[in-house]
Formats: structure tokens, C-alpha cells, sequence
């Protein structure tokens, strides 16, 4: 005997099936005596299946009341995470109903490759499904943070260039192609709306996770890289200078000291 069920309805509605495989009755009192034929392609597990089929569905129903919504700043920092650093053989993120989860399909390798315990992945809302440990939320969170940590740069070079980004639209707006329609402009104004309520929150996780001493190392390089180019600049107006005064010599010179070809100028 087979029986058909939702996770939402469940919660209110008391299931029971007769003798004839595809009708299911319904118990509750507001449903008294109704009953309806279904197709057996919609049925989710056999009777006799059903403690264990309503015993999965109550675990992950708790994982998924545990978790955060896909499209929060702490789920997008952690996706970003999980994305650029974390290959989907030791963790992939999950989304169900929107919600956050993650699988782990072999915890060792995942604590050897963060250089943690497997005792960091435990969790009372945790199990195991087809062989794979199945975490909540704060579980994926740890990971990611974890990952950041360890391995700043690449999370730091994505933060740039999405604050770069963000400046640019603040300036200029941005355009947004919609299917079959020409490309519309998204003001700056609502550019900015969108990114102090999106994705600022979402920069922000990802810089505290990369660690205050790793910021620090960060800026310092950053501000080392736009003094370099700055100087650059500098030296090759200068070099043109030269050329145009006729002291190609002095030029080439120069050029060789910054250890460059000879009339090559280095991109800031």
C-alpha cells in the first residue's frame, strides 16, 4: 500500500489509505470521510515505509527550521565561500524551501583540508542520508568562516572588486537586460539602495571572517600597490619628458634601472 504526503500538510492533516493501492483517506476531523483516488506516480513511499518515510521528513524539517534563508547577507558570504574555496567533493551547500544547509559526502577529508576536527561538524540536527553527513545552517557558517580564514586572498580580491563595482554603479548606474526587451537603466540611486541593504552586509561577514590581521596585511599591500602605480606614473612622464627633449639616453636608462625593455611603460 503506498501513501501520498506533503511536509506542510502533515502538520495538520492525519493520513490513512484503504485497501485499494491509490486512494488515500483523509482522518482529520474538518475531512471526515473524504476520499480521493491518486496516482500512484505521486505517492511518496509504501505503508509500510511510512514511520521511517515521516521520520526523515521530521529531521529535516528541524535542519531546515534551523537554517538560514538562501538569499540572506550570511548565506551569500558563505555561498561566496564555498564557491571560490571549497571543492564540492568534500561540501556542497544546499538550498530547500530557501533555506541553508550543508552536505558533507566525507567529513575526514573536509577536516584535514580546513585543518580541523570532524567534531566541528557535530550537531544534535545533524544525520546521515545515503551515506553522507547531512549539517544544518551554523554548521555551513563554521565551514566557511573556517575556509576564509585560512585562505584570505582570493575572498579579499572578490571583496575588491565588488566594492569597486559597487562605486562604479553608485556613479553610473548599471544596466539590466530582461528577455526580449532592450536594456534598462538601473539608477545610481537604487544601485546604492540595493547595496547597503544586499550586498555591503554581505562584504562585511566575508572581511570580519578573513580575520582583523589579514585585513590589516590587505590594506597595507593595497595602498603599497596605488603608491606603486602612482610613482610609475610619475617616472613615465618623466621618460617621455626625456624622449621629447632629446635625452633618449638618460630615458633608457631609466628604463633599464626600473627593469623593464628599453621604451616599455608598466601598467598601473
Amino acid at each position: 500500500m503506498l501513501l501520498r504526503t506533503t511536509r506542510r500538510l502533515r502538520a495538520s492533516v492525519s493520513w490513512a489509505a484503504d485497501q485499494r493501492a491509490g486512494v488515500t483517506s483523509w482522518v482529520a476531523d474538518e475531512f471526515e470521510g473524504r476520499a480521493e483516488w491518486v496516482p500512484t506516480g505521486r505517492l511518496k513511499c509504501l505503508w509500510s515505509g511510512l514511520e521511517t518515510f515521516r521520520a526523515r521528513e521530521a529531521r529535516w524539517d528541524a535542519l531546515l527550521d534551523a537554517s538560514e534563508t538562501g538569499d540572506s547577507p550570511g548565506s551569500s558570504a558563505a555561498s561566496t565561500v564555498f564557491d571560490k574555496l571549497i571543492d564540492p567533493r568534500l561540501a556542497v551547500m544546499g538550498w530547500e524551501g530557501r533555506c541553508t544547509t550543508v552536505t558533507i559526502p566525507d567529513p575526514e577529508a573536509l577536516a584535514m583540508f580546513l585543518d580541523a576536527s570532524t567534531d566541528s561538524f557535530a550537531s544534535e540536527l545533524s544525520f546521515i542520508e545515503d551515506g553522507w553527513l547531512v549539517a544544518p545552517w551554523a554548521i555551513a557558517r563554521s565551514i566557511a568562516a573556517r575556509a576564509a580564514s585560512r585562505d584570505p586572498d582570493p575572498i579579499l580580491r572578490y571583496v575588491e572588486k565588488e566594492e569597486a563595482k559597487a562605486r562604479d554603479e553608485a556613479l553610473h548606474g548599471r544596466y539590466v537586460e530582461w528577455r526580449g526587451e532592450p536594456p534598462q537603466l538601473v539608477p545610481p540611486e537604487r544601485c546604492q539602495e540595493y547595496d547597503a541593504e544586499h550586498c555591503k552586509p554581505c562584504r562585511d561577514i566575508l572581511r570580519a571572517w578573513c580575520g582583523a590581521a589579514e585585513l590589516e596585511r590587505w590594506d597595507e599591500a593595497k595602498a603599497l600597490r596605488e603608491e606603486l602605480a602612482h610613482v610609475t606614473g610619475i617616472l613615465d612622464k618623466a621618460i617621455d619628458a626625456l624622449r621629447r627633449a632629446g635625452e633618449t639616453r638618460a630615458a633608457n636608462a631609466i628604463d633599464r634601472e626600473l627593469g623593464r625593455p628599453v621604451g616599455a611603460k608598466r601598467k598601473a
